[in-house]
């Protein structure tokens, strides 16, 4: 860690001593970098007092100019669940640090391992991340979006913002940077620009199951990497891409990225319904539409990745939901053609 960064570390703790948990005063303030993710950088801080106690907190520095709301995102979803403990606990956020000229957050460490690491899910850990969701999703509201910018519509307004701003990423942004990619991958635009029309062909026949205007808190990356067990409870990490959204969002996401078995998929509705009885036919049918859209939306990103690094391999932090991919280690073009395959799988069955 640079001496500046020390410094200015050592400071920022000096400033919010107060809103902390500890005892005794500050001997020495150690940072170590966990993390260089999309939206921010996750430091570990290591305080230790003059009593010889040690206290761990993670600090995060958001990148205002590309996701002016992720802090702000983030501290809402947190401070509905404080109660609940479902999430890490919040000691202090600044959305304007004159410190690190960044939005800042200082949360709970949670030591533990996530399932991800895990490689495998027991039946209690089944239960316990159903429960999860199923609490999170309790919370209700009657907008949809990023906490600090919801907006009143129906559940088809949030769908079409969701297509329309990763379609629009697409043409706008990395398409262009895929001119300079392997061929194969240059190559895909024009099967994608055939899926596009495809799910929204799709979305016009399924459109009467998105009339609804009840949303719900969701994580927003819901996926195995984020998921932590420790002391006995289960917990999810990373909530800067937090949003009020439609619950059923959230669980294709889910689905699609741990793989789940046709059987699985069942138990985790029946289960999910006991606890919240959300699951009816307008329900059934808006997941089968997001298993579908996911695919493409996640392909969407990969082909963003793919236009930074386009001869790079899979960087961890990307894609880090999907565990064979992490085992097998494929490069990016491998994963987009995967991607793809799975996405025609999809579509198939609404021929």
């Amino acid at each position: 860690m640079d001496l500046e960064f020390s410094r200015k570390t050592e400071e920022f703790i000096s400033e919010i001593y107060q809103e902390l948990p500890l005892e005794g005063k500050i001997s020495s303030v150690k940072a170590k970098r966990l993390a260089g993710g999309y939206h921010n950088r996750v430091f570990l801080l290591v305080l230790n007092t003059i009593s010889n106690k040690k206290f761990r907190s993670v600090l995060k520095l958001y990148d205002v100019r590309k996701f002016p709301y992720k802090g702000k995102a983030e501290f809402e979803a947190l401070k509905y669940l404080k109660n609940e403990r479902l999430g890490p606990k919040v000691y202090y956020f600044n959305p304007k640090s004159s410190l690190f000229k960044a939005p800042v957050i200082l949360e709970e460490f949670i030591k533990g391992q996530t399932l991800g690491n895990l490689g495998f899910i027991t039946e209690k850990q089944f239960k316990h991340i159903v429960d999860l969701m199923a609490k999170i999703h309790s919370n209700t509201f009657k907008k949809y979006g990023i906490l600090p910018a919801a907006k009143k519509g129906t559940h088809l307004d949030f769908l079409r913002d969701q297509m329309d701003r990763s379609i629009k990423a697409f043409y706008g942004g990395y398409l262009e940077n895929l001119k300079n990619a392997p061929p194969r991958i240059a190559g895909l635009k024009s099967k994608v620009e055939v899926h596009i029309k495809t799910c929204r062909k799709i979305l016009s026949s399924y459109k009467n199951y998105f009339s609804g205007e009840v949303f719900c808190l969701t994580h927003g990356d819901f996926g195995l990497f984020h998921l932590v067990t420790s002391k006995g409870k289960m917990m999810i990490l990373d909530w800067e891409s937090s949003k009020s959204a439609d619950p059923v969002a959230e669980i294709a996401y889910f689905f699609n990225r741990a793989k789940l078995s046709s059987r699985l998929k069942d138990k985790f509705l029946k289960l999910y319904d006991k606890q919240t009885d959300l699951v009816n036919e307008s329900f059934l049918k808006r997941l089968e539409f997001y298993a579908v859209w996911d695919y493409l939306g996640d392909m969407l990103w990969s082909l963003e990745r793919a236009s930074i690094q386009p001869s790079g391999e899979l960087k961890n932090y990307y894609l880090q939901d999907s565990l064979e991919i992490l085992k097998t280690q494929q490069s990016y073009k491998e994963i987009l053609f995967e991607r793809l395959s799975l996405l025609e799988t999809g579509l198939n069955n609404y021929k």
